[in-house]
């Protein structure tokens, strides 16, 4: 999917470290998610802060936990390689699933991962809480947190490319009164 990922060797004796680094990000995401669910629950969104429960319970699979600290170990690549690998096999499953909820959970397994590696990497997390100008926000697709932290002053409305009425996206937006297109399909 993301071709900007750091990928590289690294020596056996790198690997604590590497490991170290992978849980490190774990439990910052898990932190951020927790954040964004105790405010949804003080904000009187008691529902919508369950999906972020959801999440972090994806977050904590002991199954991919290991399989990503293995991978790390076995294939001497550093965590941000790991996490996209093994990422990709769990969200190849999910994305397959006969049943139209399962197949939904893929987008946030993607989203967790994205966030995954946007820790380790240091990247900048889309922030739309900043918005100085009333906007209509067109993307390819948003996450749930994406969506929670919208400044819903000045983001009018949201069309993505992607995702279902079922979408954690989707449901958060009817929750919170923005309106949103979402599923549009390359027509964007």
């Amino acid at each position: 999917d993301r071709t900007d990922i750091p990928r590289h060797s690294i020596a056996a004796n790198r690997v604590p470290a590497e490991i170290h680094r992978f849980l490190h990000a774990v439990e910052q995401v898990k932190k951020d998610l927790q954040d964004i669910r105790q405010r949804l629950h003080t904000d009187a969104h008691r529902d919508d802060a369950d999906i972020f429960q959801a999440h972090i319970m994806m977050l904590e699979d002991p199954v991919m936990i290991e399989r990503i600290r293995s991978y790390i170990a076995t294939h001497y690549v550093n965590a941000e390689a790991a996490v996209a690998q093994v990422g990709d096999e769990f969200i190849d499953v999910f994305s397959q699933a006969e049943n139209p909820y399962l197949r939904e959970r893929s987008l946030d397994l993607k989203d967790l991962v994205r966030q995954i590696i946007s820790v380790l990497t240091g990247e900048e997390r889309l922030d739309l809480s900043n918005q100085d100008n009333e906007v209509i926000v067109v993307a390819h697709n948003l996450t749930p947190s994406d969506t929670v932290l919208m400044r819903k002053t000045k983001v009018l409305a949201f069309v993505t490319e992607v995702g279902t009425r079922v979408s954690h996206t989707a449901i958060l937006a009817r929750s919170l009164c923005i309106p949103a297109v979402v599923g549009v399909g390359s027509s964007i």
